[in-house]
């Protein structure tokens, strides 16, 4: 039967998309906004569920929002209160899914600190879905200039920003750390000089310097550096190299597949030079990154005969 009564258990859903230092200060925000209007209404507040630091828009999971889910499936609570609806969904394939589960279970009452959702009524439901389908719009602007702008980097030759600094290069993206490019170097004299991968893996471990989070050198790890196009000075885009082939000067480069370097007058469009210092020579690089590649083992079988 469906809840029309004044709720008993209200389930309150704080979220915030980027938090990258953890300091749970926005969800603390929304939290304490939403205890002041169930108050107001005289809602008592049985669980609180958040999602710190993960956006709604990519489809990744959201535990806090998947327990919510279930308290309410499962008639732990009878009224949700979130800060806004944007911040439970940014997807109407999930906003669809929460009427379904709350619709199964009877629940009707869905307050924001900027107004109630009545989800007995049709008119209240889609009232929800206009504003749902305006969040996903602009979660679709959002990545339409975000993808625009990276492209504008990449033909300025210039990094995109964001993330773990690459091994070799500080956090801006273009200077060298001296003791780091110097190692680059000397894995691909040494790839070049036949030597395999994990002695180079082995000594690294043993003398430095360390990988840019702390860990343990792998081997992929440092195929990965050799074959990174930023090693060569070069910027890559959308699979896509993006910078001035050395052969060609700084001006007439071409966008190349990344796995295979292609001489000049191959076909591509025309971009400006990249910005960054190469660590290698294009050439060095080449080389480096064609003895990188694991090598193909011949399997030979005992059974024939």
């Amino acid at each position: 039967m469906p809840r029309t009564s004044s709720p008993t258990a209200v389930a309150i859903y704080a979220r915030i998309s980027s938090d990258p230092g953890e300091t749970r200060l926005g969800v603390a925000r929304q939290e304490q906004d939403c205890r002041a209007l169930a108050e107001r209404k005289g809602w008592p507040v049985v669980h609180v569920y958040v999602d710190n630091d993960i956006s709604a828009a990519t489809g990744k999971a959201r535990p806090g929002y998947t327990a919510l889910l279930k308290a309410v499936e499962f008639g732990a609570v009878d009224a949700v209160i979130a800060w806004d609806l944007d911040r439970l969904h940014r997807r109407p394939i999930e906003l669809e899914e929460f009427f379904a589960v709350c619709d199964k279970a009877g629940v009707r009452h869905l307050a924001t600190v900027g107004g109630d959702v009545d989800l007995s009524t049709g008119d209240g439901m889609l009232v929800a879905r206009i504003k749902g389908a305006v969040a996903a719009e602009e979660i679709a602007k959002i990545r339409r200039r975000a993808k625009r702008k990276k492209l504008e980097l990449a033909e300025r030759g210039l990094p995109s920003g964001g993330g773990r600094r690459p091994f070799g290069f500080a956090d801006d993206g273009m200077t060298h750390v001296p003791d780091e490019a110097d190692a680059i170097r000397a894995m691909a004299a040494r790839v070049i000089a036949g030597e395999p991968v994990h002695a180079i893996v082995r000594d690294l471990n043993a003398e430095g310097p360390s990988t840019v989070c702390g860990g343990i050198w792998r081997t992929n790890l440092v195929r990965q550096i050799l074959k990174a196009p930023r090693t060569a000075g070069l910027r890559q885009h959308e699979g896509s190299r993006v910078g001035a082939n050395p052969r060609q000067g700084n001006m007439g480069a071409r966008a190349t597949h990344p796995d295979r370097p292609q001489p000049p007058g191959e076909q591509g469009r025309p971009l400006v030079p990249a910005q960054r210092r190469h660590l290698v020579l294009w050439e060095v690089w080449g080389e480096a990154r064609r003895q990188a590649q694991p090598q193909q083992r011949t399997v030979i079988s005992l059974l024939h005969g």
